[in-house]
């Protein structure tokens, strides 16, 4: 069984809607055929809505966030870089 089934997706390069089921935190299948048999947890409808990976990133680099100038850099540490982050603010 699924964790989820997203219905009626659209893919980047896709004429046609597709079903997209998730397991354990992964794309599991994207099939076109409504898959009948195919059971989930939860089902959502994106209604032909175009479908893709985030548009973010969880990190920032300080030199092309254009405030490495503004930090030291002595230890080259997480910690260190995490409190450089919270003092140099824009």
């Amino acid at each position: 069984m699924l964790d989820l089934i997203i219905k009626n997706a659209h893919l980047e390069n896709g004429e046609k809607p597709v079903n997209i089921g998730i397991l354990k935190g992964k794309i599991d299948s994207i099939s076109i055929h409504t898959d009948a048999s195919a059971e989930a947890k939860n089902t959502y409808d994106a209604c032909g809505q175009f479908i893709c990976s985030g548009f973010y990133e969880s990190h920032i680099p300080l030199n092309k966030a254009c405030i490495l100038d503004r930090c030291s850099i002595e230890e080259g540490t997480l910690d260190e870089a995490v409190q450089n982050q919270n003092r140099c603010t824009c």
